[in-house]
């Protein structure tokens, strides 16, 4: 269910531009384009495990401190797909959706919205230190295997019109997705709240 409609908003988001579509496929069904796709399923599924997430985090924070040239082309990446701000807008509109849910079963006890929405925005830089954490402890280990031209290659593809396409469709789908089931997961944690209260 969540995939099918993950797979029509991206539809929807992409539009008719046969173009695009093109460069993207290609980048994508090229050689670099699949082992790409594959690392970075591999570091997800890596990162279900709390211990390797945490040393993910550690071989980050030590290549920033000596200034791995790695790490200026992982900054490029996230800045050329616009992940850091694009995963907090995300993750906020998520919050602010899954708290509006929330209160919509009466759990907060009428809280207004503009106290909703400011706790939402307190939460901002938290989220953008963590997402930031995240990214190039992601991004590292995923992009390890890869050559510093192979690097350049992707970051080339994010920077090109069709991946500036590609990577706001992205987004915007899973936007549209993520916050329908913060709100539904709100709405039934309010309700079970106030199951427990009763």
């Amino acid at each position: 269910h969540l995939r099918a409609g993950f797979a029509a908003a991206l539809e929807k988001s992409l539009g008719p531009d046969p173009e695009a579509m093109a460069e993207i496929t290609a980048f994508f069904a090229s050689d670099l384009g699949q082992r790409i796709l594959s690392l970075e399923i591999e570091a997800r599924r890596t990162f279900l495990d709390t211990a390797a997430e945490e040393a993910a985090q550690v071989a980050a924070d030590d290549a920033a401190a000596a200034r791995d040239p790695r790490v200026a082309q992982l900054r490029r990446m996230i800045e050329a797909a616009d992940l850091l701000e694009m995963n907090v807008a995300g993750a906020l509109s998520g919050n602010l959706a899954f708290m509006t849910g929330m209160a919509s079963t009466g759990a907060y006890g009428g809280v207004p919205d503009d106290q909703i929405l400011s706790d939402v925005w307190a939460q901002e830089d938290q989220i953008r230190a963590d997402t930031s954490t995240w990214l190039y402890s992601y991004l590292g280990l995923a992009y390890s295997p890869l050559t510093e031209a192979e690097m350049e290659s992707y970051i080339r593809f994010w920077e090109s019109p069709a991946g500036q396409r590609l990577n706001t469709a992205l987004f915007s789908a899973f936007d549209t997705v993520f916050r329908d089931v913060s709100q539904d997961l709100g709405r039934a944690a309010g309700i079970a709240m106030q199951g427990r209260d009763i």
